[in-house]
């Protein structure tokens, strides 16, 4: 368990990062409209319960957390609840966030396995972070 990396103008607060699964329509498909009340449904109640239900991915809605027993239930379960709806903020917007993920399991993994320089690490993540983000960077 380690505390999540935040932004400079971090406040103090406990900050948990929230997002998975994202659904979107192209302005290319065949049927637009259909496409888009797909995405709504995914994004919607029933659907969050069926993957959560399939999969244990946390839901997206309050209302789907409220029709799972097991929230109710398990003590550990309610505790990621408790934990995402007090202290739940989306992750960053960032087109390189699996980067980010990716840069931040390695620092973890390196420090807490290897036993090396956190500060080392951070920094590192950093330059792999911010050379992938040249590419987004318009000159």
């Amino acid at each position: 368990m380690a505390p999540y990396v935040v932004s400079d103008n971090w406040d103090g607060g406990k900050y948990t990062p929230t997002g998975s699964w994202a659904y979107a329509a192209t302005s290319k498909a065949h049927d637009l409209e259909a496409a888009t009340e797909l995405v709504k449904w995914m994004s919607g109640t029933e659907s969050s319960v069926l993957l959560f239900e399939n999969t244990k991915s946390m839901p997206s809605t309050f209302a789907a957390y409220e029709q799972i027993t097991l929230f109710d239930e398990d003590e550990n379960y309610r505790a990621l609840y408790e934990q995402l709806r007090d202290y739940g903020h989306p992750r960053p917007k960032t087109p390189v966030y699996p980067q980010v993920s990716t840069s931040f399991q390695q620092a973890l993994e390196s420090v807490g396995l290897s036993g090396k320089d956190a500060q080392d690490e951070l920094d590192k993540s950093v330059e792999r972070i911010d050379a992938k983000l040249e590419r987004y960077t318009r000159k």
